[in-house]
């Protein structure tokens, strides 16, 4: 998915902000937690050890996406326009002169 540039301007607004770093930070300690918990799961509850496999899985990989989301949608929002070619009927052209 792409953001329109509006969007894309608006989002790199929100990552020049402080709290683009704290929202990082939460969402790193939340991914933590999670595989700290999992770590300590009972080995005999193998159903549990699935299942905290998968979230911790799936919680790291949307962390990891979303960053590259935001960096992609950014840089795309930096890039500068291509300038057009000059016009076939340019004063050049037209008069012979160089």
């Amino acid at each position: 998915m792409s953001l329109s540039t509006s969007k894309r301007l608006a989002l790199l607004s929100v990552i020049s902000s402080p709290g683009w770093e704290a929202l990082l930070d939460l969402m790193e300690e939340e991914c933590v937690k999670a595989e700290t918990e999992h770590f300590r799961t009972d080995t005999a509850d193998r159903e549990k050890i699935v299942a905290g496999h998968w979230e911790c899985t799936a919680m790291r990989k949307f962390f990891e996406r979303l960053q590259k989301a935001v960096i992609y949608e950014t840089n795309e929002a930096l890039k500068m326009p291509e300038e057009p070619p000059p016009p076939l009927d340019s004063i050049e052209s037209i008069t012979g002169l160089q």
